[in-house]
């Protein structure tokens, strides 16, 4: 079901995938709720649908979430990074910018140098640090990491 949700989400019908990863959510608290991994994938997914329907403060809350589960984890495979991503995004369009300038650093940190983290999280950092009038700074980091 969490994948149906995901497809629904990929194919712009975020409402549908909404409502489908809400269902597969309880599902999983009530089949796995020791399951970690499965919980963090359905937070992501559910966060995800929320964030391209527009539930900004509801996709944060599931997208910090998946994040959660994938640091206790220990998550070696990108998952983290690609939480850190999302989170990213999700605050940028919140306006809450100091708090999508830290997800930004972490993943920065985290991504190695020429991978397409560092471009796509750069390019989503910049306006950030333009709304924050840290354009200096900006230009120093990514200096940094290109």
């Amino acid at each position: 079901m969490v994948s149906f949700a995901g497809l629904l989400n990929a194919k712009g019908m975020a409402e549908e995938a909404v409502k489908r990863a809400e269902e597969a959510l309880e599902i999983c608290k009530n089949h796995f709720p020791n399951d970690l991994s499965k919980l963090e994938s359905t937070h992501n997914i559910l966060g995800m649908a929320q964030m391209s329907f527009g539930e900004l403060e509801a996709s944060l809350e599931n997208l910090k979430t998946a994040a959660k589960f994938c640091e206790d984890l220990k998550d070696s495979s990108g998952n983290l990074v690609s939480h850190y991503f999302n989170l990213l995004q999700a605050y940028s369009r919140t306006d809450q910018n100091e708090q999508a300038e830290i997800y930004g650093r972490k993943i920065l940190e985290m991504a190695g140098k020429g991978t397409n983290w560092i471009g796509w999280t750069l390019e989503d950092l910049e306006p950030v640090f333009v709304c924050m009038n840290k354009q200096k700074e900006f230009e120093q980091l990514k200096t940094t990491y290109i």
